[in-house]
């Protein structure tokens, strides 16, 4: 049994899979590592340009899992978890790309602190030749509960590929990704492994390069898929219910983040507007842009006024525009 599983799910990224295997395959510790590939019915290049790349390393152990249709990411990462064998288990998209001691350091760090879960820093990347990648820290919480308002005021620690997570987390627990939830629904699986984890520790140095490619479903989703952060709402609200921790202030804050982006991304805002109007009790209090603040308040008494103050600010953002040209 190899001590990490890699799992990578495949769909439409040919120009970008090369890249992300190539960091994968070339790991410290790639010897103790098997790699579970799941092609999600991908239509481009993307499954040749994977078998011309596993073809370079046939000393490693790697598996590929064929869908016979696109089942959407949530059902690609299920597959690669149930064919899972190692002690610890990872999810890596793949349009990113990792350090080359990016497993090495996560499995050092879990099995010395005896930890469940082991989180890095990370890099975002915005463009393909970006010279200067943000650097992304972690939350380094002191305790579960703490690790977990995080995950809700400001989505802290939530992807999935800053996270080296013990496999039996999932299994024990019967943890797996939401088909019917398509955006937050790291959210939603982070809190479920928080819940049930004893221990978090941290490796504190950007290990991960996550690329913020232009076609990405959280760039432009939110008319589709804004809704789904509802569903992930009362499933959290559900779970917790079940803690011994209260999380009523936590859940507050996790209402104002999904409301404001759902105003604030999407085209269909107006009817947000009103929507869990206790939490307009935190808002100024909050980190929230102060364009946001105001249209979220104003909002809910009358969403004309809020959309003038989104209008306003398109309109300066054009002319800034125009007076850079010229």
């Amino acid at each position: 049994m190899k001590k990490v599983s890699v799992c990578v799910p495949v769909y439409n990224v040919e120009k970008y899979i090369r890249r992300c295997l190539l960091s994968l395959f070339n790991q410290t510790m790639k010897n103790e590592i098997e790699y579970i590939i799941v092609n999600d019915g991908t239509p481009d290049n993307s499954m040749k340009v994977v078998l011309e790349t596993v073809k370079e390393f046939p000393e490693l152990d790697i598996k590929i899992i064929e869908h016979d249709r696109n089942k959407g990411l949530a059902q690609a990462r299920n597959t690669a978890l149930n064919a899972c064998s190692g002690e610890y288990v990872i999810h890596v998209d793949s349009d990113d790309w990792c350090s080359v001691d990016y497993i090495e350091l996560l499995y050092n760090e879990i099995v010395n602190s005896a930890s469940d879960i082991v989180i890095c820093d990370s890099y975002r990347v915005n463009s393909e030749n970006d010279p200067n990648p943000v650097v992304r820290p972690a939350f380094y919480g002191k305790n579960i509960k703490e690790n977990i308002a995080a995950l809700f005021k400001d989505n802290k620690n939530a992807a999935n590929w800053v996270k080296l997570v013990k496999r039996s987390l999932y299994t024990k627990n019967n943890i797996t990704f939401p088909s019917n939830i398509e955006m937050g629904e790291d959210t939603l699986v982070t809190a479920k492994l928080f819940l049930h984890s004893e221990k978090i520790s941290f490796v504190k140095k950007p290990l991960f390069f996550h690329f913020n490619t232009p076609q990405s479903m959280t760039n432009n989703g939110y008319d589709k898929k804004g809704e789904h952060l509802l569903t992930m709402y009362d499933e959290i609200q559900k779970l917790v219910a079940e803690s011994k921790i209260d999380f009523s202030d936590d859940l507050l804050n996790l209402k104002l983040r999904i409301k404001r982006q759902l105003i604030e991304k999407s085209s269909n805002r107006k009817k947000y507007y009103k929507l869990w109007p206790e939490t307009n009790s935190i808002v100024l209090k909050s980190n929230i842009a102060s364009h946001l603040k105001i249209a979220i308040l104003v909002g809910s008494k009358c969403s004309f006024l809020a959309e003038v103050i989104f209008y306003i600010r398109k309109a300066k953002r054009c002319i800034k525009q125009t007076l850079k040209k010229s």
